[in-house]
């Protein structure tokens, strides 16, 4: 884990180390200047013995279920996209667009400039290329009525895809035959 929340592990714990000692120290200094507020303030811990306890302890359980959190989804994470990646295989090249639809979802590539790109490299030594259309929505099952939010859905020519055969050797991938183009469902 290298962030949290997109900021810097590194950063975030110089930053809420120094807020820690800051109050601490202001904590410090009001209890030398006003004794009687400070012994107000912790005059209830030696008389509640059970419940500064518990506060503790829930305040501990707190701490490690959100540690445990962030660690369990940032394993899983890592382990998600070495498996996808390991099964899709090696990727050199990916050629998106700069426009974007109204979604903010970059815009198809038109298929003439796949078409010059093909031409353009057929002496090169090139594995594979190949158009593909790709887009995330959410899907509901009507047999089960169970959902899935961010569905991965890709549609391509199979024609174009004898060098990508590590492909379609997945297991985990449920390849549906539509005609003259197959949509994969992560």
């Amino acid at each position: 884990m290298e962030t949290l929340f997109t900021i810097p592990i590194p950063t975030l714990t110089y930053s809420l180390s120094g807020i820690f000692l800051v109050a601490m120290l202001a904590t410090a200094a009001l209890a030398l200047r006003r004794p009687v507020v400070f012994k107000m303030a912790v005059r209830n811990i030696p008389r509640r013995k059970a419940q500064t306890s518990l506060i503790v302890l829930g305040l501990m359980l707190a701490t490690l279920l959100f540690s445990a959190s962030f660690a369990t989804g940032d394993t899983l994470a890592h382990s998600i996209r070495v498996l996808t990646l390991e099964y899709v295989g090696p990727v050199d090249e990916v050629i998106t667009s700069t426009n974007r639809e109204e979604s903010g979802e970059p815009s198809y590539v038109n298929y003439g400039v796949f078409q010059k790109i093909k031409d353009a490299s057929a002496d090169a030594k090139i594995d594979g290329l190949t158009p593909l259309i790709y887009l995330t929505a959410p899907v509901v099952s009507e047999r089960t009525q169970r959902n899935e939010s961010r569905m991965v859905i890709q549609g391509f020519d199979p024609s174009l895809l004898t060098n990508f055969d590590q492909y379609f050797n997945n297991p985990i991938i449920n390849i549906l035959n539509l005609g003259p183009i197959r949509i994969l469902f992560f």
